[in-house]
């Protein structure tokens, strides 16, 4: 069961972040690429962005397969990464937090590991971060990942740091749901594809409107 150690014997060496609405704000081409799906599957689209980021509790696949699309896990995975392609070729592209860079450089001046474990593509996650100029601030980038929880695990062996010794940072319920699960410190932010008021009723150990109080980990 997960459990929270508070004080000042909590030291966290290693922060682990999702990517999609935490580091990246891509929630713009996301949309356009959903909305794309939507008339591919024949369901009928949400009126707006504010009506459709309501819905967002859950990944693409459950998304679509919830309102009836004929299609495999697969298949909708697949028309989603194409879809999304199409419209950054368009010029619809993702941008970086206007904080996010000079927080992962002071966490990384401060000797913290960092890595990426996201269910993002992992092409995509990893382009933006080279485009952004800021890849090399991480110990590891991992995308496409399917259940985070054992992807959160897994990079905790691989650095050799202690999951009591780890927090992972995102923006969506399952995040708060992984990490726990992971027995990670799990850290909300608000900015992203949750709102405030859904992510603090998921209990995080903080919940953050910006990355700014990493450095105070």
């Amino acid at each position: 069961m997960f459990r929270v150690v508070v004080g000042m014997e909590r030291r966290v060496d290693l922060l682990q972040f999702d990517w999609s609405g935490t580091i990246s704000d891509d929630r713009m081409p996301v949309f356009a690429a959903n909305m794309r799906m939507c008339d591919f599957y024949g369901i009928e689209r949400p009126n707006n962005f504010a009506d459709w980021i309501k819905t967002t509790t859950k990944g693409v696949q459950d998304w679509f397969l919830e309102r009836g699309a004929r299609a495999t896990r697969d298949e909708i995975w697949e028309q989603y990464t194409s879809n999304f392609r199409t419209v950054i070729s368009e010029g619809k592209v993702p941008t970086i937090y206007e904080d996010a860079s000079e927080v992962l450089r002071m966490l990384k001046d401060q000797g913290k590991k960092l890595a990426v474990v996201s269910s993002h593509p992992q092409e995509n996650v990893r382009r933006e971060a080279e485009e952004y100029g800021v890849a090399h601030y991480f110990e590891e980038i991992v995308g496409t990942v399917v259940e985070k929880a054992d992807g959160i695990r897994e990079l905790c062996s691989r650095l050799d740091i202690k999951p009591s010794r780890t927090a992972y940072v995102g923006d969506m319920v399952h995040d708060i749901a992984a990490a726990k699960k992971a027995e990670v410190l799990p850290i909300a932010v608000s900015r992203g594809y949750h709102s405030e008021e859904v992510l603090r009723e998921n209990t995080p150990f903080a919940l953050w409107s910006d990355l700014r109080p990493a450095v105070h980990l």
